[in-house]
């Protein structure tokens, strides 16, 4: 008799377990033609990173992900700005906030909702409040000034396992890319 409660408590335990594993959310423009769009530049950030070396490693796997999807980094002036936030140590802080974007019009990009597929749609404004553990990415269009696409990722991670760490953060980028560009056949 105890042999199914001990095999119920094992099955709840690693369905717990999976449920806390890798999260990814993905939201695009479906009127957007990404075919269009050739290269990117990162939004330059007011303050460094907490972990600088990780911040590294989270660049260059997003960097590969996107060559892959035809995509060349720039270091000004690209095709679609690259907005990014969070990371392991942010927390829900300051750091997690997204500043005024340098755009043509000097306005917020904007998004029209009823074009929008996918997650929720990206949460613009002066203070984005993100988990620790999250990165959350935006491409903006820098022509019409719109978001064209959205991923956010949650894993966590444990820092004193450096080497784990570093292979889970480049197989959540990798799955949250997995479909970049949408539309792609």
């Amino acid at each position: 008799m105890q042999r199914p409660g001990l095999l119920l408590l094992l099955v709840t335990f690693l369905a717990a377990q999976l449920c806390q594993a890798q999260k990814t959310k993905v939201g695009f423009d479906k009127t957007a033609d990404f075919s269009q769009f050739k290269t990117y530049t990162w939004m330059k950030q007011e303050k460094p990173p907490v972990y600088p070396v990780f911040a590294m490693h989270v660049k260059s796997c997003v960097d590969a992900e996107l060559t892959k999807a035809g995509l060349k980094p720039v270091e000004e002036h690209g095709d679609l700005l690259l907005v990014y936030a969070g990371g392991v140590g942010y927390g829900l802080n300051a750091q997690a906030a997204t500043p005024i974007l340098p755009t043509y019009s000097g306005a917020p990009p904007a998004i029209d909702a009823t074009m929008w597929s996918g997650a929720t749609g990206p949460e613009l404004g002066s203070t984005r409040m993100v988990p620790e553990g999250e990165l959350q990415l935006e491409l903006v269009d820098v022509n019409t000034n719109k978001v064209v696409w959205q991923g956010s990722v949650r894993e966590k991670f444990d820092l004193e396992r450096k080497q784990e760490a570093l292979e889970l953060s480049r197989k959540a980028i990798a799955k949250l890319f997995k479909d970049f560009p949408p539309g792609k056949k």
